[in-house]
């Protein structure tokens, strides 16, 4: 599992950062005599952080070489290019292509390409390196951390060699490695050492794959450029989209099929929003309604400001989630497969598709049922399948239809959902009544609890063909908000961290998650 964070420029910048983290990214230059153009420009799943130069050899011919993977298959103007690394379209323009025109590509792999492990120590303290995850450049080497102080590690690759300096505290990435260091009850002292062992996967690892975006090609079935309109269902269900991107992983041994899609929407000035959804299938020449299994649509509500909102994201090849924080607002999405309880007969596609929003229509000071967190989801408790009722989705078993899955009915009298919901539940009112579910729900009553160990998170369902417990949420634990804050530390005696995150707005203690940093 990798993980990364930064800040957002913007809503829009929402899929440009997620796209390049769980596919990588290649970008572009060109010096050249000929005017044509290089467009349909993508990452593709074996991509690696290297130099592609793309060399005309006539007006119609380049060779194309990698400066870590040498030299690929030859590419002709006018027909799509895709060596497995980079994919790209070279077009002929009004001036030819001479020899020696160069398009030169930059490409950076994604950090679900590689592994970083932490393989010994040594040392007096008993501080810990946590949240440890392959970066862009990731190889195959060994990493030396050596204290200089209490506060202070030298960081020093075997191949890659002597990088900057980390602190204690402080979440280190040099384009590498990304790790960060915790300090115990007993300082750190000079010559401590953490040796970590980061690798190199196979055919690009867990790398996703990317299917089609928007702002790459204009052969969708289902995406014009514009706007909202303010309040128009219509518009919200078949567009304009400001962009939408499909996505492919293939679990955690690469034999599986598992189909994302992100779309951002928005009006002039109200809704600023990106949609997540899911598919068992993806059919190009289909609109996203009409995919295979397609779930309902949910939303991560975003806005427009140039403000810090700095974001997380942490994937693997079977999932992916995403946190924002906007101010004092708390954004959350998930989307690919859990952990079933059941066979692969039983569940052989677990998906779960959820965020912080099942409406389009809302904005960051929404504070309805549509507005909680995947986690913490509420929503009216009537009928969960096929009806969009909540925000966390689970796909059945049979492939064919989609559970909505709601902790509590409303937000003054927060009952737990007595035929579906995820546990441990949020329960403040009445925990021994009928109504509140206390027959299914009693032992994942978590308000008042003041232990800070993190609890499984688990998806169960009264409905028939779903067994009871329908399985775990990757990386999704629950814990007591007891003594912490948003974005607070917890670290269990596995010396495994989570950061701690609220149902959008709610800071007080029984309506924590802890999200799995690594």
């Amino acid at each position: 599992m990798s993980h990364t964070s930064g800040v957002l420029a913007d809503f829009a910048d929402f899929i440009t950062q997620f796209k390049n983290f769980v596919c990588g990214s290649v970008s572009q230059s060109y010096l050249c005599t000929g005017n044509g153009t290089m467009t349909l420009l993508d990452p593709r799943p074996g991509i690696l952080s290297e130099i592609w130069t793309v060399a005309a050899t006539s007006a119609t011919n380049f060779t194309v070489t990698g400066s870590v993977s040498g030299a690929q298959a030859a590419a002709t103007v006018g027909t799509e290019y895709d060596n497995g690394f980079v994919r790209f379209l070279i077009s002929a323009g009004g001036t030819a292509f001479i020899a020696t025109d160069t398009f030169t590509l930059t490409a950076l792999a994604s950090p679900l390409a590689s592994t970083l492990v932490k393989t010994s120590y040594t040392g007096t303290g008993n501080g810990v390196c946590t949240r440890l995850s392959g970066s862009n450049e990731t190889i195959t080497e060994t990493w030396t951390l050596t204290a200089t102080s209490a506060t202070n590690f030298t960081v020093t690759g075997s191949v890659s060699g002597a990088q900057a300096a980390a602190t204690v505290g402080t979440e280190y990435d040099n384009g590498f490695i990304r790790f960060r260091l915790r300090v115990g009850s007993t300082a750190f002292v000079a010559t401590d050492e953490f040796v970590l062992d980061s690798t190199r996967l196979a055919a690009g690892g867990q790398t996703w794959e990317v299917l089609k975006d928007s702002d790459v090609r204009t052969d969708f079935q289902d995406v014009t450029a514009g706007y909202i309109g303010a309040g128009n269902i219509t518009n919200e269900t078949t567009g304009p989209f400001n962009r939408r991107v499909y996505f492919k992983s293939t679990g955690l041994a690469g034999t599986d099929d598992i189909y994302h899609c992100l779309s951002s929407l928005h009006s002039s000035t109200t809704y600023f929003n990106v949609q997540l959804r899911s598919m068992t299938a993806y059919n190009s020449s289909l609109t996203l309604g009409s995919q295979a299994g397609v779930s309902p649509r949910v939303y991560m509500i975003l806005n427009n400001s140039a403000a810090a909102n700095p974001y997380r994201f942490i994937a693997n090849g079977r999932r992916a989630m995403m946190f924002v924080r906007l101010g004092t607002v708390y954004e959350s999405g998930i989307m690919g497969w859990n952990f079933p309880n059941g066979s692969p007969t039983d569940y052989p596609m677990p998906y779960v598709c959820g965020a912080s929003s099942y409406l389009y229509t809302s904005i960051l000071s929404s504070q309805g049922n549509e507005h909680r967190a995947f986690f913490a989801p509420a929503g009216p408790t009537a009928s969960g399948v096929n009806v969009q009722t909540a925000t966390l989705n689970v796909l059945a078993r049979n492939g064919s239809s989609w559970l909505a899955v709601g902790n509590y009915a409303t937000a003054s009298a927060a009952q737990g959902d007595p035929t579906t919901g995820v546990m441990p539940l949020r329960m403040l009112a009445g925990i021994g009544s009928v109504a509140n579910a206390a027959d299914t729900c009693k032992q994942g009553y978590c308000y008042g609890n003041t232990d800070r160990i993190p609890r499984p998170s688990s998806v169960f369902s009264k409905y028939a063909g779903f067994k009871g417990c329908y399985g775990d949420i990757d990386g999704v634990y629950y814990v007591s908000g007891e003594a912490l804050s948003p974005e607070d530390n917890v670290l269990d005696p596995d010396e495994i961290e989570y950061i701690c995150w609220p149902s959008t707005f709610y800071t007080h203690r029984e309506a924590f998650a802890a999200i799995k940093i690594a």
